[in-house]
């Protein structure tokens, strides 16, 4: 027998958290005791490789759908996607939203194109629905994110705002992240 097979299912969720979720995924093979473990894992990692191709972007879409769907964790305490031009707002509204459902305490969006000229493709925009999004605790926003921040944003919990190379819609977008954290 294997050392790692005689591990605690708790001290192999901690092991798996801190692997890419496509290998998370995969150590499914491993065992029949892991076909269901990744499930109740607490950490999401997914990084599509900034792909340009639309067919490889599928297989992506296609693990990142499967994985939101199958999870069972009561919590899903962090969420983070890498993604490239082929990552549509519907996308990423998407897993957003199942995020939320899932409790999602931590938010990294990390959004980068090859060639940023093109603002069509090379911009992300976020949905309403995370500004007023309760249990968000920390939220990191890199590259290429366009942030349209509404007027109503009520993030009571948020611990920790990260902001790289973001762009506001507006002038005022700027300041509306931080009058959101002690809204009434």
């Amino acid at each position: 027998m294997d050392i790692i097979s005689t591990l605690s299912d708790d001290l192999l969720l901690k092991i798996l958290s801190e692997l890419p979720t496509k290998y998370v995924v995969a150590s499914t093979i491993l065992s029949k005791r892991w076909k269901n473990l990744w499930t109740m894992v607490q950490k999401f990692d997914f990084d599509d490789n900034f792909e340009l191709e639309p067919s490889n972007y599928g297989s992506f879409l296609k693990c990142v759908n499967r994985s939101m769907v199958f999870h069972k964790a009561p919590v899903l305490e962090t969420l983070k996607f890498k993604v490239g031009p082929c990552c549509s707002y519907e996308d990423i509204t998407t897993w957003i939203t199942i995020g939320m459902v899932r409790g999602v305490r931590e938010l990294d969006i990390r959004h980068c194109n090859a060639d940023f000229k093109d603002k069509k493709h090379s911009l992300i925009k976020l949905p309403n629905s995370l500004y007023t999004y309760e249990k968000l605790e920390v939220l990191k926003l890199s590259y290429a994110v366009i942030l349209d921040v509404p007027i109503d944003v009520c993030l009571p919990s948020l611990k920790s705002l990260h902001l790289v190379r973001v762009v506001f819609k507006s002038n005022q977008s700027h300041r509306r992240p931080l009058s959101g954290l002690s809204c009434s």
